[in-house]
């Protein structure tokens, strides 16, 4: 889950799965506006996350809507993401499209220029929150409204994880473990991700 800044509401939900025998990791998104129930009203499931015991509440509802066993969670919120994106020393994207938003309640402003260039954290989170221009315009498959969206951040995931999953960011190691430390909330232990170094191959 990547949180909003008040930690209230899951700006994005997707879950890995993690397939040992034949070393692949899938990606499936949810959403972030499908509609639950909870306690007999009906919300969105981002707002599982302003209840007690979210994480619990967030694993029963995304059980109960694809029928799939979770067994850990992760939530990072934007500033772990910016910081996690610059200590890697960014990604070279190709952005698609202009974009260009303004949210002041927010304290959010995307303004980038389509074409392949290097973003760092802050241009990568800008580009991950895009939906839609100030003007109402929402090119290519973001007139799908949160689906494209969530196309782009998962291309964005894939292109991250293949230019940097290279030995090099190995040095990084000492870093990235502070950050996560700082912004990441997860029940995945370290013992149980050494069960996985292998698939990194």
């Amino acid at each position: 889950m990547g949180l909003d800044d008040g930690k209230t509401r899951a700006d994005t939900i997707m879950i890995a799965s993690v397939d040992k025998k034949n070393n692949s990791i899938k990606l499936l998104s949810i959403p972030r506006d499908t509609k639950v129930e909870v306690n007999g009203k009906t919300i969105k499931i981002n707002a599982t996350m302003g209840y007690k015991s979210r994480e619990e509440l967030m694993i029963t509802k995304v059980k109960e809507i694809t029928g799939i066993p979770i067994h850990y969670y992760a939530e990072v919120d934007f500033e772990g993401f910016k910081e996690i994106v610059d200590i890697l020393g960014g990604i070279d994207y190709d952005v698609p499209y202009d974009m260009d938003y303004d949210d002041p309640v927010q304290n959010l402003h995307i303004h980038l220029k389509a074409g392949m260039q290097h973003l760092d954290g802050q241009a990568a989170h800008d580009y991950v929150r895009f939906r839609h221009n100030n003007n109402g315009t929402a090119p290519g498959d973001y007139a799908l409204g949160d689906p494209g969206r969530i196309n782009a951040q998962q291309a964005f995931l894939k292109e991250l994880v293949r230019q940097k999953l290279q030995p090099q960011y190995l040095l990084k190691a000492p870093e990235l473990a502070k950050a996560i430390s700082e912004h990441v909330k997860t029940n995945f232990t370290v013992a149980e991700g050494l069960k996985y170094v292998g698939m990194l191959r």
